[in-house]
């Protein structure tokens, strides 16, 4: 069975990371950095353009070897995106 963990917190940095992939460094809740690799495998809701300052709420699957991570951006309001930044 699939099992999820949560990332809420605010975007801080998005840059480039190879041709098809982008690294989103993210502040949490607590104060600690977490860095997000978004690619074609990401599911943004909404298909909403991130943006540097945004609210961000991210499930990441904890069996999987890499992190999958469908984004939800504007956590806690309803939102969604794309990974057209």
């Amino acid at each position: 069975m699939q099992s999820f963990f949560t990332i809420s917190g605010t975007i801080r940095r998005i840059e480039s990371h190879g041709d098809c992939s982008l690294i989103m460094s993210v502040t949490d809740t607590g104060g600690g950095p977490v860095n997000l690799i978004i690619d074609s495998s990401t599911y943004v809701v909404d298909m909403e353009n991130l943006q540097v300052g945004d609210p961000v709420l991210a499930y990441c699957d904890s069996s999987a070897p890499d992190l999958s991570v469908p984004v939800q951006p504007g956590a806690p309001r309803k939102a969604g995106g794309g990974p057209q930044l």
